[in-house]
């Protein structure tokens, strides 16, 4: 599967926003070359006409939870690049290609330039479109969403991988959650083993209050298993659980080293 957004949030490994941050530089200076070379041609009108850069992401979300699909276009702080006479847009890809988010009604609207659905629905799967222009340059790049019924959703499909080592301490990160939280510092993550409830009394985990993470103390092949994060999220006085799972991959220590010597031997090799 296409970047399904699950192995981007590990904790040992870069964060989505990072990745993202990093393709925003490398997308900024292709548009700028574009842009310098295209300052003669005319405004587009139609996506049509629009230079597609590809699929961003894929994402698996469940019935009844709030979905956010953020710009593949890079930001600068909260603000899209090329935001002086630029237009940013989202549109379904399907018969109607109706354009979404531009009033805040309904369960779906913009915001930062991110488009916001709540509550999904299954009727919400399908690929979505957002659309990038300016006076002289016009790219468009697509999300895949798929939202599963509760009674066909799987726990495969819906987790995200992560990597913890044994005989040392480790953590998961609850991934992708940060829209949803409102205030961090009393912010309060439930977290769930196997469908069982990790509470103070559980000394194999430390869970802090503010804290996206689960801490565990000492991590061995017992520790594999699906994790679930369970955030909650207000909205016009309806509270949603914003859940995500994790699948996380033990490692050895052993095996961590050879997986160094191994990268070490490439760029010995190739350098």
């Amino acid at each position: 599967m296409l970047l399904q957004n699950r192995f981007l949030d590990t904790g040992p490994q870069l964060s989505v926003s990072c990745l993202q941050k990093l393709f925003g530089f490398f997308f900024f200076f292709y548009a700028l070359a574009v842009n310098i070379s295209a300052s003669s041609i005319q405004p587009e009108k139609s996506t049509e006409n629009c230079q597609y850069l590809g699929m961003y992401f894929k994402k698996f979300r469940l019935e009844g939870e709030p979905v956010v699909l953020n710009s593949p276009f890079p930001k600068l702080g909260n603000r899209v690049l090329f935001t002086l006479h630029s237009d940013l847009s989202w549109h379904k890809n399907d018969s109607e290609k109706t354009v979404l988010g531009t009033h805040k009604s309904g369960r779906t609207w913009m915001k930062d330039n991110a488009l916001w659905i709540l509550p999904a629905t299954p009727e919400d799967t399908g690929t979505y479109i957002c659309t990038f222009r300016n006076e002289s340059y016009c790219a468009t790049m697509s999300v895949e969403l798929k939202v599963f019924k509760k009674s066909e959703a799987s726990l495969q499909n819906l987790s995200y991988q992560q990597v913890l080592i044994t005989s040392s301490a480790g953590y998961l990160v609850c991934p992708d959650i940060d829209d949803f939280i409102q205030d961090k510092n009393n912010m309060e993550i439930k977290w769930y083993k196997d469908a069982v409830l990790l509470d103070q009394s559980n000394k194999m985990f430390s869970i802090l209050k503010g804290s996206v993470s689960c801490h565990i103390n000492n991590v061995s092949l017992d520790s594999s298993g699906y994790y679930t994060c369970e955030l909650p999220f207000v909205y016009e006085g309806v509270t949603y659980n914003i859940t995500r799972h994790i699948n996380p991959r033990i490692i050895s220590k052993y095996g961590q080293y050879l997986i160094f010597r191994f990268f070490l031997f490439l760029f010995v090799f190739v350098f």
